[in-house]
Order: C-alpha cells, then sequence, then structure tokens
C-alpha cells in the first residue's frame, strides 16, 4: 500500500495525501508513519492524528442523532465546510432506521406505506463514518467525554447534538403508558411510525365510531401543523369510505396555541379555510393536554385562559406531544422545556462553546420543520469548519445567524393547500396557496 500511495501521491499537498490515505485504509497508525515526513502537513492536523493513534476512541467531532435526517444532514454540512475527512466523525445512532417524519400524516391518511418513509441507517451517513450504536448513558462537558451503554467512553474535540422523534412523555399523566400499550391501542403518537402504522391498521380494522381527537403541542412539537395535516388526511380517507361510514366519526384538532398561527392576517385565513363547513373538523385553541386516561378512553385539558379542566371522551387520541431529551443530557439541557441550552441565533451552547444543537431540541423560537433544520445544519456545519479548517480563518461575525426561519406546509383540501415562509419575527411571511 504505502509504495503504491507514494506513487500516485507524490505531488499531492501533505494534508491532501493525508485525506486520501485515511479514506483508503481507515487506518491512523499507518498515517502517523506517513505524515512525519510531510512537512506540509499542519502542526494541528499533527497533533490530533497523535492524538486518535494514542486514543481509538477520540474524534474530532462526535455527533449524536436520533432516527431522523438532522444527523446525517449536520455531517454532510461539517464533511462539506470542514477540513476533515470521514474518519474523524463520529455518530452516536442507536436507531436502524432513518424515518422521513414530515410524511408521516400521510402513512395516517393511507396516501402512503410506513416502508415509504423508511431507510436503513447505513444508506444514509457516509460508509466512512464511525457509527456507534449504543445508546448513551450520560455526557460530560467538562471532560468532553460520552459514556454509552456498554460502559465505553468516547472523546470529542466538538459535539454536535441533532436528534430527531425525542419526545418530553413525563408532563402527561398517562401517556406514555397508553403510547406504550401494544394491543388494541387508542392512543398513538403522530411522530413515531410504528404508532403511525398501529392507528392505520386500527381505522381499517379495528376502531368504531365515536370522536377522534387529534392534539398539538403547538410550538413545543416536532412539527407544528403535524395533528392538523393528519386530521385533514384521515378526513379525506373516511369521506372516500362513503357518507354512511363517515357521518358515526367526529373529528376534533385540539391545540395548545391560542390560535393557528400568531399572525392575525394569516390565521384568519386559515380559519375561514379551516371552518368546520369546509373541513368537516372541528378545531379548538388554547387547551393543553394534562392527562390520558386510556382505559376510560377519556382525556384531560386544561384552558390556558381559565386554568379550569376540560375532559373529553374519544374512541382514538392522536397526539403530537412536546419534544425533548433524556435525563442522560442533563448536564447540557435547558432547565424547563427538555432541550439544549443554547443560543437560538448561533446554535452555540450557552456554557461549553465547543457543543452544538440542530433540528427538534434547539432553542427555536419560531416553528420546527424539515426547512429549519436542513438551515441549522448548514450554520453548524459552517462554524464548525470555521473551528476546524486552519486555511479559511474567519471571524464568527462573518456567519449568518439563524433567525428562525422555517417552511410549513398545510393540507386543507385535495385542490387547495398552503405553503407559508416565516420566521421569528413573523415578518418574512409569505402565504402562498398551491
Amino acid at each position: 500500500f504505502f509504495f503504491s500511495s507514494r506513487r500516485r501521491h507524490t505531488r499531492c499537498s501533505g494534508v491532501s495525501w493525508a485525506r486520501r490515505c485515511v479514506q483508503e485504509t481507515g487506518t491512523w497508525g499507518r498515517l502517523l508513519l506517513r505524515i512525519q515526513r510531510k512537512s506540509q502537513v499542519s502542526q494541528k492536523f499533527f497533533s490530533t492524528a497523535t492524538k486518535y493513534a494514542n486514543n481509538p476512541n477520540f474524534s474530532r467531532v462526535c455527533v449524536i442523532g436520533g432516527s431522523g435526517i438532522s444527523a446525517p444532514l449536520t455531517v454532510s454540512s461539517i464533511l462539506r465546510f470542514g477540513n476533515l475527512v470521514p474518519q474523524e466523525i463520529r455518530i452516536f445512532e442507536s436507531s436502524k432506521q432513518s424515518v422521513y417524519g414530515p410524511a408521516l400524516p400521510f402513512v395516517a391518511g393511507g396516501e402512503l406505506q410506513s416502508e415509504d418513509l423508511v431507510s436503513r441507517m447505513h444508506r444514509v451517513f457516509n460508509r466512512y463514518n464511525q457509527i456507534n450504536k449504543n445508546e448513551i448513558v450520560s455526557i460530560d462537558p467538562e471532560k468532553c467525554i460520552i459514556k454509552t451503554a456498554n460502559k465505553e467512553e468516547f472523546e470529542y474535540e466538538y459535539l454536535v447534538i441533532a436528534p430527531s422523534h425525542q419526545f418530553n412523555l413525563g408532563g402527561v399523566k398517562g401517556l406514555q403508558q397508553a403510547l406504550s400499550k401494544e394491543q388494541d391501542c387508542r392512543v398513538f403518537n403522530i411522530n413515531d411510525v410504528e404508532s403511525v402504522s398501529k392507528f392505520r391498521e386500527g381505522i381499517e380494522n379495528r376502531l368504531g365510531s365515536g370522536q377522534y381527537l387529534f392534539y398539538s403541542s403547538g410550538r413545543d412539537s416536532s412539527n407544528y401543523f403535524a395533528a392538523l395535516n393528519t386530521a385533514l388526511l384521515v378526513e379525506r380517507y373516511l369521506k372516500g369510505k362513503g357518507e354512511t361510514f363517515r357521518k358515526f366519526i367526529n373529528l376534533e384538532y385540539i391545540s395548545q396555541e391560542v390560535n393557528i398561527f400568531p399572525n392575525i392576517k394569516t390565521a384568519l385565513k386559515l380559519n375561514q379555510q379551516l371552518s368546520p363547513e369546509n373541513t368537516n373538523i372541528e378545531c379548538t385553541y388554547g387547551l393543553r393536554l394534562v392527562e390520558v386516561r386510556e382505559s376510560e378512553k377519556k382525556a384531560v385539558f386544561r384552558d390556558l385562559k381559565t386554568g379550569q379542566e376540560v375532559e373529553k371522551e374519544f374512541e382514538c387520541l392522536i397526539v403530537d406531544p412536546q419534544i425533548g431529551l433524556g435525563q442522560q443530557y442533563k448536564e447540557v439541557l435547558a432547565t424547563e422545556k427538555n432541550i439544549v441550552d443554547a443560543d437560538p441565533t448561533t446554535l452555540q451552547h450557552n456554557k461549553y462553546d465547543n457543543i452544538f444543537v440542530v433540528g427538534d431540541v434547539a432553542p427555536i423560537e419560531s416553528f420546527r420543520s424539515v426547512t429549519s433544520t436542513v438551515l441549522q445544519s448548514y450554520i453548524v456545519g459552517r462554524k464548525i469548519g470555521q473551528l476546524t479548517n486552519e486555511k479559511k480563518k474567519k471571524s464568527n461575525t462573518e456567519f449568518m445567524p439563524y433567525e428562525g426561519d422555517t417552511e410549513l406546509d398545510l393540507f386543507v383540501k385535495n385542490d387547495n393547500s398552503y405553503y407559508i415562509e416565516t420566521n421569528k419575527f413573523y415578518q418574512q411571511e409569505n402565504l402562498l396557496e398551491k
């Protein structure tokens, strides 16, 4: 190998040769024998390679994923903007599959199959990336160490927390137990592919007439319009079954937001389109889910204006729960909502400047969506690229801040849906009918 590599890469710069060497062998120990003779290789690159050879559990960048697109997008951005090779990035991904979450309402509505949204995880990442499939037990940001369930410790220089489909179910009494039920399920999580598949099976074969509730956690949810889109698509499916079947089922959309959208002008237009006369769906705002009594087929809500509790019976409850990370991340979490304690514009941790966040658990001030995740991964990738790339030293002010830019889709009817663009100030709002 060394002779062939020497002939092929004699005219390459030291860094370029080193990158190709690692890509072809994946072995840092062999690389060290050669890069000592390459004067063009920077001292920083050499010291990092030495550290990696002495500690195989060290990585320049560690990315924590979670079955969604946040981690793959972030890894791609870091490789694009940073002077790194895939072997310098370690990915923690315990899920065996990647799920395209925004299309899950179409599975609930019978327009897609769950298999259409799932990709095997090994197809998502670069084949040279190091992927650890064990669950994370804890993070020590002071020592830059990640501990996994098999008692291994991994050291990092930079850490990106980029999980998707992580939920804080503890805030609603009885919700976790209801969602974990294996048979005769009546409570479903719209952001979980297995739960949505169970709902699909239930509505076709088992669930009967009665009240179908679709609850959204609003801005605290993974996808602002997921529950509403599910209700609209299920209505389309039930309508196709015939009026006789449809008249025995009542659909109701419930949100903890006080209105469908913060901008009053847009809210008025959407409220008009979503009236029961147009959609056959009741819309109720300002209620927060506090308890699920699955055995009694009852859900308890709290009115955010009056503080009073409201009970609603259901045949089926579809929930878009509040996002949040587990307590194994408590050292890097904010205190209230179980999201990362980071600056919403730079996505950099407020206390540890080598920790970044992308996706659902970022403390953004607008709505979470695929578009917001793409923009966040781009910004974090550029920032880490700047920090790891000696040849392109730039000041932090040259990087664009994240201002909550996002895009949302609302499927009102077969021939009438809305595409909404906005940011955290709701000033760039562009409501397009399509």
